[in-house]
């Protein structure tokens, strides 16, 4: 995804910056909190993944995006805001991503989200019992 040469007019939109973040960490809420601010834009589409190329899993809330038509659409049109973003989590751990990242536009900015990992892990256990994906009671009685 490279633009030099092209005309100012023909450049497409493409995000200024760009939330990673380690799972239940918070990326969700930060991204709802900035689609509610009239100059930031947020697409609907929470996690697109483009950079990380992570592919369509049916149990999971994000939905990636399959080509960089589709990538460049989330943000078609979008030129009134002042900042302009997409929270993709996978961004933080795919080695690949910070290099497409920088290829594709290399003066976004980046907010990683972090949480210590002990409360991350439990975090993400509650959700999977609250989901049926755990047996709380019966995890617990292993650990008793």
């Amino acid at each position: 995804m490279t633009f030099e040469g092209l005309p100012s007019n023909k450049i497409p939109t493409l995000p200024t910056f760009l939330i990673v973040g380690a799972a239940k960490s918070g990326t969700t809420s930060l991204y709802h909190y900035l689609s509610q601010h009239p100059d930031i834009y947020m697409p609907p589409n929470k996690e697109p993944h483009w950079f990380s190329r992570l592919p369509y899993v049916p149990d999971r809330d994000s939905h990636p995006v399959n080509s960089e038509e589709e990538y460049l659409d989330l943000f078609k049109g979008r030129d009134r805001e002042s900042a302009i973003g997409e929270a993709s989590p996978s961004y933080l751990w795919d080695e690949k991503a910070p290099y497409r990242i920088k290829e594709a536009i290399p003066q976004a900015r980046i907010i990683a989200i972090l949480r210590h990992p002990v409360e991350r892990a439990y975090s993400h256990y509650m959700m999977d019992v609250r989901m049926d994906k755990q047996d709380f009671l019966n995890t617990a009685g292993q650990w008793i």
